[in-house]
């Protein structure tokens, strides 16, 4: 299994338990193709570098899990399905050596 961080913006205009679902069903869909989560970081509201869709805001989650990478792929399709992320993107994390 590999370490993989998702940064994933939500749309700025969820709030209260709608914004948890939403986040519950990011998570849902890593857990679907059977990672493991490690870690979960809620950034905020934050502006965006540049307007997505008409937002110039964006509810920020980061998520660090281990999986296969053929999971990968179908993780980043159940986040293009999901109509409240605005963006989302999969990084490998590679561990430094230290020498």
């Amino acid at each position: 299994m590999r370490e993989y961080e998702a940064m994933v913006i939500l749309k700025p205009e969820l709030q209260g338990d709608v914004l948890k679902v939403s986040f519950n069903e990011i998570l849902d869909i890593i857990k679907k193709y059977r990672c493991d989560i490690e870690n979960v970081n809620e950034w905020g509201r934050r502006p965006l570098a540049y307007n997505i869709a008409k937002n110039i805001e964006g509810t920020y989650f980061l998520v660090k899990f281990k999986g296969e990478p053929e999971s990968i792929s179908e993780i980043n399709r159940g986040f293009s399905l999901n109509e409240n992320i605005l963006r989302a993107m999969v990084t490998v994390q590679h561990k430094e050596k230290v020498t």
